[in-house]
């Protein structure tokens, strides 16, 4: 038994760490050395023993700056990546392929616009999921928004190329929807003479909205049937063309006839008149910048501390025209725009209004108050603060904002983006209801060319960091407001 202790005090197994590379060392202490498993390193048993705790303590320093060395290179290349990034945006943001995306993201809005106008329903999707590819390889190639996996930029750019294979193909394609139509079965039938056509396609059939495409008529059927419109009273307010007519009748219906050569098409939308009731003139800053409407019917259609939208009757033509001079005497008269039916127009503290003439003796107004958010979060240092020199090199410029919003260059661009799109749209409008012989239609054509150049270049010239969240916000907000715009040019 003796002999058995002893044997076993002999073998006893410590543990020690190994000073080259900190792995744990299972010593042996009959042994004289020892080799470190990890790094191959050999040690005296007896040094090892004798390691005092001075020498612990310095190995754990060794290691822990290991430690460090490790973070810092991670943060070193994560640095790295992020210079890569700016470069690549800034790189991308010059290119070609760059100003591509945004041109044909604007060309593709417009065969949205052509495409619902037109009551091409199926290419005007496809138009539009064009625009959100288009959009959504730039903001990509900008960093603004994560590339889920590298070259899904580029997948979404050729996708939205390929697709205009579909679009025309759906675009020059006759409607699946063609159907034979019982004229009796319309709703608002008895408003309306019976089309001479007996085929075609139904949009809408309601109480509120008639809106049909009838086949496979001539302009002799299309010019007879304006003629019965008119001798069943839609006589108010016209507007007609060889291809347009527009009017109202004494009980407030809106009639719109288009008629389609090249596809032998009359589309009829007829719309029930508009509810209108007693309202009360709001008493806000906004709202106090205009004059309040001699009528008080009328229908509001939203009212926000920033924005005020609504419809007022009893408004002759008349009553519009001296509406919208009392505005510009008001101030509303930076950067305006005037037709004979609408106005826009800003004043000094940068509120935006829109008035039009929608016929019928309705107005309608929208007024928008400029963007503060930048200001409204610049907070007054206290008095007892030193300030600055103003000649300190690092000191920002009084326009940077706050990066919760909007900065000035960012917000000037969209605006004049979507400014861009109101041209358009009023040009649509003002060309679907001439008859070709409007000379005034260039002068229009070519201040509409010089704003898109203009639009542009401040899109190139926004900032290249990325989008805060109010940014993004107003961003997705102009782009909401667009393809609405867009889609009334179709009605």
């Amino acid at each position: 038994m003796e002999d058995k202790k002893m044997d076993n005090e002999k073998t006893k197994v410590t543990s020690a760490l190994c000073t080259n590379c900190g792995g744990q060392l299972d010593i042996d202490t009959s042994q004289e050395t020892v080799e470190c498993p990890y790094c191959a390193t050999k040690y005296n048993v007896s040094d090892l023993l004798d390691e005092s705790d001075a020498v612990r303590i310095e190995k754990i320093k060794q290691r822990t700056q290991k430690d460090v060395e490790i973070e810092k290179l991670r943060h070193e290349k994560e640095m790295a990546q992020k210079h890569e990034d700016k470069a690549n945006k800034e790189a991308f943001k010059k290119s070609k392929f760059s100003k591509v995306l945004i041109v044909f993201a604007i060309i593709c809005g417009l065969m949205c616009a052509v495409s619902f106008n037109d009551k091409k329903i199926l290419s005007g999707i496809i138009a539009l999921i064009q625009v959100g590819l288009f959009a959504a390889a730039w903001l990509m190639g900008m960093h603004k928004v994560k590339e889920p996996k590298k070259g899904i930029k580029s997948l979404a750019s050729i996708l939205a190329f390929l697709l205009f294979i579909p679009y025309f193909g759906a675009f020059n394609s006759s409607s699946s929807n063609t159907q034979k139509i019982n004229w009796n079965d319309m709703v608002l039938c008895e408003k309306l003479p019976e089309p001479a056509s007996k085929v075609g396609t139904i949009s809408s059939n309601s109480e509120e909205r008639l809106s049909v495409d009838m086949h496979k008529t001539s302009q002799k059927d299309y010019s007879e049937y304006v003629s019965q419109c008119e001798a069943l009273g839609f006589t108010t307010d016209a507007d007609k063309t060889e291809t347009n007519y527009s009017a109202y009748n004494a009980d407030g219906y809106k009639l719109h006839l288009s008629y389609y050569e090249r596809n032998k098409e009359l589309s009829i939308d007829l719309d029930a008149p508009m509810k209108l009731s007693e309202i009360t003139w709001p008493n806000t800053p906004l709202t106090n910048q205009i004059p309040v409407p001699n009528s008080t019917l009328g229908k509001v259609n939203y009212e926000h501390a920033d924005s005020y939208s609504v419809y007022i009757g009893n408004m002759q033509k008349s009553d519009y025209d001296a509406y919208v001079q009392s505005c510009m005497d008001k101030g509303f008269n930076i950067d305006y725009s005037k037709n004979e039916n609408s106005f826009h127009a800003d004043n000094s503290s940068g509120s935006h209004l829109s008035l039009e003439y929608r016929g019928n003796n309705i107005m309608y107004i929208s007024i928008e108050a400029p963007d503060n958010s930048a200001a409204a979060q610049t907070t007054e240092a206290p008095k007892d603060t030193p300030q600055p020199a103003s000649d300190t090199k690092d000191t920002k410029p009084a326009s940077t904002t706050a990066d919760s919003g909007v900065s000035p260059d960012f917000k000037a661009a969209m605006d004049s983006y979507e400014q861009f799109f109101d041209e358009y749209i009023a040009f649509m409008k003002k060309y679907e209801s001439s008859d070709g012989t409007d000379l005034s239609l260039l002068a229009d054509y070519t201040k509409y060319m010089a704003k898109y150049a203009d639009t542009m270049q401040k899109l190139e010239n926004i900032e290249s960091d990325d989008l805060n969240a109010a940014e993004l916000a107003y961003y997705t907000e102009v782009h909401a407001r667009i393809i609405g715009k867009l889609a009334e040019v179709g009605q």
